[in-house]
C-alpha cells in the first residue's frame, strides 16, 4: 500500500503567505471569505479558502494538502481519506 504524503506543514504555509506581505485574515477578507476561513482551512478542508491560499502562493491545493485534495484539485471524500489513514496506520 502506498503511503500518502502529509503535504506542507501549517507553519510553512502561513510563512509563505506572510512573505507576500499579507496576513491570512487579510487574504480571507480580500476574497470575500469569513475573516478566519484561511486560518481554519489549515486544519480541515475548506476548498474555497484552500484554493485562495494555493493560488496566492503559486502552488496547487494538491501540493499543499495531498491528504485532502487529489491531483485535479478535487476534495477527496472523507470515507476514502479515512480508509487510507487506516491502511497506513496498520502498516
Amino acid at each position: 500500500m502506498q503511503t500518502q504524503s502529509k503535504g506542507w506543514h501549517k507553519e510553512n504555509i502561513k510563512a509563505e503567505v506572510r512573505k507576500t506581505g499579507i496576513t491570512l485574515r487579510d487574504l480571507s477578507i480580500q476574497h470575500g471569505l469569513s475573516s478566519n476561513a484561511t486560518s481554519q482551512c489549515l486544519y480541515m478542508p475548506l476548498p474555497r479558502a484552500n484554493k485562495v491560499i494555493a493560488d496566492h502562493i503559486g502552488r496547487s491545493v494538491h501540493e499543499l494538502w495531498p491528504q485532502w485534495f487529489d491531483a485535479d484539485g478535487n476534495v477527496i471524500p472523507l470515507r476514502r481519506r479515512r480508509a487510507v489513514e487506516n491502511a497506513v496506520a496498520q502498516q
